[in-house]
């Protein structure tokens, strides 16, 4: 059964009352209703915000306050890490511009900010980390959620030549730069990672390994470019694959006593540019025809034959 509406009394309709609003009758009231509308297959459509007054005694009576859009604001941000960070990266932004659209050089320039103020940051947080950042101030409209940054690192993470061109510019902008190149094996038994191999360590740690070699400014210690190889790569494979990506024009090199032989120590002078220290095995005869442990004799007195050369004093 259809239920025939009363009309409102023109006398109601003519009452002053806020813009884009209807008047309703219900049980006898006369309700003013905030009204908007919306596009439905390109017709437009009313659409009911709320009531937020009533005509009584012929005058509008506000019930609540028409609802207003809320602007998000943020009155304190940090800024004395950021602000000393930003200043310490100098031209790194741009020389990540020169390989990297713009949006993603951003995206990676904040969130290394953001690491480098917080080392412990998670993914999830970098957002709020940046819009209670006054990087959000200076590099405004970067988008950090969890899952812009989980989608571009992954992204970023696949195309290494972008990577490979941006650590090589970092190595051509500190030319004439005394550079430091130095590397480690990290623990990694991921089956899935390529990388992960059983070094010359590895049986004795129980434990597979990645080879991480890296070059760093020795004034600012400043990571300039790094590369993983598989733990079981010889060393000096590695070393001469990571010379020739990566181009340094003033090093050091710094390795262990597993480069200590005649072969290693020739193509290391091959190498224009470079110099290295490689320290003397205990058992070798230069050691022993240059008398190099003869003013160290007291001290170690006893103690030659050990692998490591020690002495304890009360």
């Amino acid at each position: 059964m259809r239920v025939k509406l009363m009309p409102i009394p023109k006398d109601i309709l003519a009452v002053e009352r806020p813009k884009n609003t209807v008047v309703k009758m219900r049980l006898g009231r006369y309700l003013v209703i905030k009204r908007t509308s919306k596009r439905v297959n390109g017709k437009a459509k009313p659409v009911d915000l709320g009531t937020i007054g009533e005509i009584i005694d012929g005058k509008y009576v506000e019930i609540r306050a028409v609802p207003k859009k809320r602007q998000k604001q943020i009155d304190i941000k940090d800024y004395g890490e950021f602000a000393l960070c930003n200043k310490a990266a100098g031209d790194l932004l741009q020389q990540l511009a020169a390989v990297f659209d713009i949006k993603t050089a951003k995206q990676l320039y904040v969130i290394a900010l953001l690491r480098a103020c917080d080392k412990d940051i998670k993914n999830r947080d970098l957002q709020f980390a940046y819009e209670t950042s006054f990087a959000s101030e200076v590099y405004p409209g970067v988008p950090l959620s969890e899952n812009t940054v989980s989608k571009l690192l992954l992204q970023v993470g696949m195309e290494y030549r972008y990577i490979r061109e941006f650590m090589q510019k970092r190595i051509a902008a500190m030319a004439g730069k005394d550079l430091v190149i130095d590397g480690m094996l990290k623990d990694c038994n991921r089956t899935t990672d390529s990388f992960s191999e059983w070094s010359r360590k590895g049986a004795k740690k129980g434990s597979m390994d990645v080879n991480l070699l890296y070059a760093f400014d020795m004034e600012s210690q400043e990571p300039v470019a790094v590369k993983p190889y598989p733990g079981n790569m010889l060393d000096m494979t590695a070393v001469q694959d990571f010379i020739a990506e990566f181009p340094v024009s003033s090093g050091l090199l710094v390795m262990d006593k597993g480069f200590s032989s005649e072969a290693n120590i020739s193509r290391l002078k091959e190498i224009n540019g470079l110099s290295f220290i490689v320290p003397l095995k205990q058992s070798a005869r230069k050691v022993k025809d240059n008398g190099l442990l003869e003013p160290f004799a007291s001290v170690l007195d006893g103690y030659q034959e050990a692998t490591i050369l020690y002495k304890k004093s009360k």
